[in-house]
């Protein structure tokens, strides 16, 4: 599958979404609500989220999963996504 493939795809699995949120924004503006700042790259991986919890055919596994070793934390992962073929491991914030 080409870069251009698989973007044309998402574009058809998003449409059903976009067209249900341009009727009624509210799942995505309560999504939204409360957040945690106004940093572009943080509204992003809440919008990411947004995406990943609605998703027709992918599963969010983790977001903002801690690594920890003993008590001392080591990071954490923005996201962890199950595809049709593969895990994704994303950092995007």
């Amino acid at each position: 599958m080409t870069s251009d493939d698989f973007w044309t795809e998402q574009s058809a699995l998003a449409e059903p979404l976009l067209k249900d949120l341009f009727k009624n924004p509210n799942p995505l503006l309560t999504s939204l609500k409360g957040h945690r700042s106004t940093k572009i790259g943080l509204i992003f991986e809440d919008l990411l989220l947004f995406w990943f919890q609605n998703h027709p055919t992918w599963q969010l596994v983790s977001h903002d999963e801690q690594i920890f070793k003993k008590r001392e934390t080591l990071g954490a992962l923005d996201f962890v996504i199950q595809t049709e073929h593969s895990v994704l491991h994303l950092e995007v914030a």
